[in-house]
């Protein structure tokens, strides 16, 4: 190879490094990541066929039985 192609092949991974680290930091902060414990977001459920709210479900504590 010449020096040229060298440089070229070079100077395109670091630039494709750098965008990539650079969107990686400007995403990073909008990732809600899901893990044990944390919170679902605040949202209304809606009956697509009524268009009215969704009756809610009551949570309770005993485990599920399948």
């Amino acid at each position: 190879m010449t020096r040229t192609p060298r440089w070229t092949i070079a100077i395109g991974t670091v630039m494709a490094l750098v965008f990539g680290v650079a969107l990686a930091v400007k995403i990073w902060p909008q990732l809600d990541l899901v893990g044990v414990g944390s919170r679902a977001p605040e949202f209304r459920a809606v009956n697509l066929r009524s268009g009215r709210p969704a009756s809610p479900v009551l949570q309770t504590s005993s485990p599920c039985r399948s």
